[in-house]
């Protein structure tokens, strides 16, 4: 890129010439970056590495020094192993850790090409370990064969359960290992009241959270992935069937439709259930039925299944296409425009609700601490207490909580 395009100042003009530079005399690494699928041109994404890495180095570096600092002048007793340890994890890791995501995303395209041999070797060793039990647990969980298949997730409901399991297992062992670490630098400082305390909390909260937090991603994560899916192809239904009722005006076939569908991105996740039938056509060699309906058993959208069933029915009795993929078009749009209108409703409620509890709540509080303490001098120490726990308990997990349920009404 030439370099009076560039608009960013000059420590960048520097990176991005220290960046064309490495490309210039390393065209390997152009080429890894080229193939691995990343939309940025080399200059930008190396750049944008050496950027990240500087800048992650240098918080980490300075976190580090404000740390230590602290710790030499409010407990000069603890000893040099711990500063070093300390260092490490907190001044090195978080540049290491940046230099390791962008090389990591780099060698996608070499991941991908590998990842099937690891996932099969890393299923392998999850079935030797709970191969026997995962079988048997199969009839736990009688939902979870039907929502891989609709997640589209590749693998066998006994390889699923039994990497779960696997997984849990690595992060109890990573938790315990890091829990063992944290005790080993608190042990530095002498004279520590309650370490044996101490010690069993750490070894209960780091040792079991990875695994709980692991346990709990596995559980949910199948349907949590069919809500996704499911909400993806429910919002552009409508548009979809408006856009299809318009190519059958021109009489145009309906796998054509399907095809034509499955190649605009603009639909998301429902062009992706467009070509599994158009692949089902033209690949496997079944007819529209056969693959309508094979489509209807794996889409996990009820939605989505209906219209299917419909298109079925008006297809088998002769009737036109056109005038059913019209109904449902004006069906959908108005089913739409009822939902949203719904959804702004909950959104100014739960909005009132943020500025009572968020806002006006924590603020009348702290008036009450406020006339406590003009009022009562010995109320003064109730007040403070008073304080202290509306910010911090009240505030941060009133705002916490909202910032979530916001999140989750938007993602609906």
């Amino acid at each position: 890129m030439p370099k009076n395009n560039r608009k960013q100042g000059t420590f960048y003009s520097q990176v991005r010439d220290t960046a064309e530079g490495i490309l210039d005399n390393h065209p390997k690494l152009e080429m890894n970056i080229l193939r691995s699928g990343i939309e940025e041109i080399p200059e930008d994404y190396l750049t944008v590495w050496i950027l990240a890495v500087l800048l992650s180095g240098m918080i980490g570096l300075a976190l580090s020094a404000v740390i230590i600092i602290a710790l030499i002048f409010t407990m000069p007793e603890i000893g040099a192993m711990a500063f070093i340890l300390l260092f490490l994890a907190v001044g090195v890791a978080p540049g290491v850790s940046t230099y390791l995501y962008y090389l990591f995303k780099l060698k996608k395209s070499k991941r991908d090409e590998k990842s099937q041999e690891r996932s099969y070797g890393f299923e392998s060793f999850s079935m030797k370990l709970f191969g026997n039990y995962a079988r048997k647990s199969i009839s736990r969980y009688p939902a979870l064969p039907s929502k891989l298949v609709k997640i589209r997730l590749d693998i066998r409901p006994e390889v699923y359960i039994a990497k779960w399991f696997t997984s849990v297992l690595i992060a109890s062992a990573a938790g315990i290992l890091f829990s063992a670490f944290v005790i080993f630098l608190i042990a530095q400082i002498p004279d520590i009241a309650n370490l044996q305390m101490i010690g069993i909390f750490i070894i209960v909260f780091f040792g079991l959270f990875p695994s709980v937090i692991t346990y709990a991603y596995y559980i949910s994560f199948p349907s949590s992935r069919l809500s996704t899916l499911q909400a993806g192809i429910d919002k552009e239904l409508p548009s979809a069937t408006n856009f299809m009722s318009a190519l059958t005006a021109s009489n145009v076939n309906i796998i054509k439709i399907f095809a034509i569908l499955s190649r605009k991105n603009i639909y998301g996740e429902l062009s992706k259930e467009a070509a599994f039938i158009v692949r089902d056509v033209e690949i496997f060699k079944e007819d529209t039925i056969t693959a309508l309906k094979r489509a209807i058993s794996r889409s996990p959208s009820k939605k989505f299944r209906d219209f299917l069933q419909g298109l079925i029915t008006t297809i088998l009795s002769g009737n036109a296409i056109k005038d059913y993929l019209m109904d449902r078009s004006k069906q959908y749009s108005t089913e739409s425009r009822i939902e949203l209108k719904d959804k702004m409703e909950k959104m100014d409620i739960l909005a009132e609700t943020f500025v009572v509890v968020a806002i006006a709540g924590p603020l009348f509080l702290f008036i009450i601490a406020l006339i406590m303490s003009l009022v009562d001098a010995q109320a003064t120490s109730s007040s403070m207490a008073l304080l202290k726990m509306v910010v911090l308990l009240l505030m941060p997990a009133s705002l916490f909580g909202f910032i979530l349920l916001f999140k989750s009404s938007r993602d609906n």
